[in-house]
């Protein structure tokens, strides 16, 4: 993710808050450096650790749309939603049929993380 960054991608790393960290802050460009064109990661606070696995994924998810949901409609359309595996997919598959849907340019396209490479802009969602 470095290297887009570093060349002129904006990325919106949307992740929930498991291990601390501050709410947002850039991402990091390969030299270290914070980034200047508007990356960020995002930790959401999802606040429901005390079920199953299942149940905690399904509430992550929930919280981490709501998020994303936000997001988009402050930061405009992105190009692409890439998301890391099937446990991030709940939020994902939300946001392609959603209310916001009608806010990304172009079609929504929901990629598999060997497969991307192009848009000037995209949000990933990610569940760690």
């Amino acid at each position: 993710m470095p290297e887009l960054i570093a060349r002129g991608v904006e990325v919106h790393l949307v992740v929930p808050k498991l291990n601390g960290g501050p709410a947002n802050e850039p991402l990091i460009l390969p030299d270290g450096s914070p980034a200047r064109n508007g990356s960020q990661v995002y930790r959401v606070d999802t606040g429901n650790q005390w079920g199953d696995f299942f149940t905690n994924t399904w509430h992550d998810n929930v919280a981490i749309e709501g998020f994303c949901t936000e997001l988009i409609s402050r930061e405009g359309g992105f190009d692409l939603v890439h998301t890391h595996d099937w446990l991030s997919g709940f939020a994902v598959v939300a946001l392609k049929v959603g209310p916001v849907s009608a806010r990304f340019k172009g079609n929504l396209k929901i990629t598999d993380p060997t497969k991307f490479w192009g848009p000037s802009r995209f949000l990933i969602v990610v569940e760690q």
